[in-house]
């Protein structure tokens, strides 16, 4: 990749056509534990094809619906400004061995012994050395396991919505993820990344589905 990081090669995008339409290749280098890409990885390719048509740089809320599982593959996306200000604009598209992870005891699910307690802090960052910046924290919300195996239970994720607060600092990623509801087959994880500094850079809410282990 001639020094290119992993994450920057599997988000490319190239034109295709008429304005507004990409393509690219989702690889299977970004997949969750159930086999399907990464819902947080689909969500920073879009954030690619969609950065040439927005005004302002930093992207703040990205919120992304999931009608199935994702697969690696070519893929086509298509962009549109919905409206724009003078302060936002909004628009849309549509489309572990990589991350490194520390937390000062392994989790009960691991073991083998979920705690029943869906909740875990821990660090992570790109295995590679690349930073985390903005388009890297929608990948890093959604990279790691679901709260709920300390349930006995897994998820898959139907929507996602990341609010991303500050540009992170250099290093490891402080992060922290709870469920606090479980009913009529779903449960929503809120998940929180503070940077190096100590500075709030992200949160997000999922809906997920439980899936029986």
């Amino acid at each position: 990749m001639g020094g290119e990081f992993a994450f920057d090669a599997d988000t490319r995008v190239e034109t295709d056509g008429p304005e507004g339409s990409f393509r690219a290749t989702l690889t299977g280098r970004w997949n969750g534990t159930a086999g399907a890409v990464n819902g947080g990885y689909m969500l920073a390719t879009c954030l690619r094809a969609l950065a040439p048509a927005m005004r302002f740089p930093d992207p703040v809320v990205v919120s992304g619906f999931f009608l199935r599982p994702g697969t690696a593959g070519p893929v086509r996306i298509r962009t549109s400004m919905i409206r724009a200000g003078r302060t936002t604009a909004f628009g849309e598209s549509v489309i572990a061995e990589r991350i490194e992870f520390r937390s000062a005891e392994l989790p009960g699910w691991f073991l083998g012994r979920p705690s029943g307690r869906p909740a875990s802090s821990f660090w992570m960052r790109l295995t590679d050395g690349r930073d985390a910046d903005l388009l890297a924290l929608p990948l890093l919300v959604d990279s790691t396991a679901p709260s709920v195996l300390e349930l006995g239970a897994g998820s898959t994720t139907i929507q996602l919505t990341v609010h991303l607060r500050a540009r992170p600092a250099p290093g490891w990623l402080a992060c922290r993820a709870v469920t606090r509801f479980v009913s009529g087959g779903y449960h929503e994880e809120d998940f929180e990344v503070w940077d190096s500094a100590g500075v709030l850079v992200a949160q997000s809410r999922q809906l997920a589905l439980i899936v029986p282990r």
